[in-house]
């Protein structure tokens, strides 16, 4: 990395900061039992890892857009694991709300230095209004994706839809975003396994085939 060019660092330290995020996810949220805290690879040392790789990139170009998307799913993970108790007024509420704060600024800079066409900013957008309580402003973003990119499954933007339907009220609709989405993931499970079954039978008969 020491001796790449600015851009070329920029973006292999993206890759890194993604892996450890993705480890992040994966990882458990306490040590295991009998292994020292400072030793276990937990969710918080990745998240760690990553908030160093990425300062480290934004030192190079701190306006470099695809960092912009980073940092606002590394505040999203930081945010979920800061409890968030029912008064809402502890120490850890204050942390919670301000990572969701940077989170959301981060997927509207995202969002706009893409034009509006950065799909997984929007979802991440709507993530974080959904979390802040803004139901209303969320469910726009979740529809908006949908209306732009309707064959979209992972993430599935009709989960969200239904989320923020449901905690404003809309109880029968929200139902019916849930189970349109279940039923566009088994029909994607199915196309899968027949595409699979089909590669290992045509596999199969040019094998079987004499040249």
């Amino acid at each position: 990395l020491a001796r790449s060019v600015p851009k070329d660092r920029l973006s292999l330290l993206g890759c890194i900061c993604w892996l450890h995020l993705l480890k992040s996810r994966h990882a458990p949220r306490v040590a295991p039992e009998g292994q020292m805290v400072a030793e276990a690879k937990t969710k918080d040392h990745y998240l760690r890892e990553a908030t160093s790789t990425i300062n480290d990139a934004l030192r190079i170009n701190p306006a470099f857009p695809p960092l912009f998307l980073t940092r606002g799913v590394l505040s999203l993970l930081r945010a979920s694991l800061q409890s968030s108790s029912r008064a809402g007024t502890g120490a850890s509420d204050s942390e919670r709300l301000e990572s969701l704060r940077q989170a959301l600024k981060c997927f509207e800079e995202a969002s706009k230095s893409s034009g509006g066409r950065n799909m997984m900013a929007i979802l991440g957008r709507s993530r974080t209004q959904y979390l802040l309580g803004r139901f209303a402003d969320a469910l726009q973003g979740y529809q908006e994706v949908l209306g732009k990119m309707p064959g979209l499954t992972d993430p599935d933007p009709r989960i969200g839809i239904g989320c923020c339907l449901w905690q404003l009220g809309f109880k029968d609709r929200a139902k019916l975003a849930w189970e349109r989405s279940l039923a566009l993931v088994c029909c994607v499970r199915c196309q899968k396994d027949l595409c699979s079954a089909n590669y290992h039978r045509i596999r199969t008969l040019k094998l079987r085939t004499p040249f």
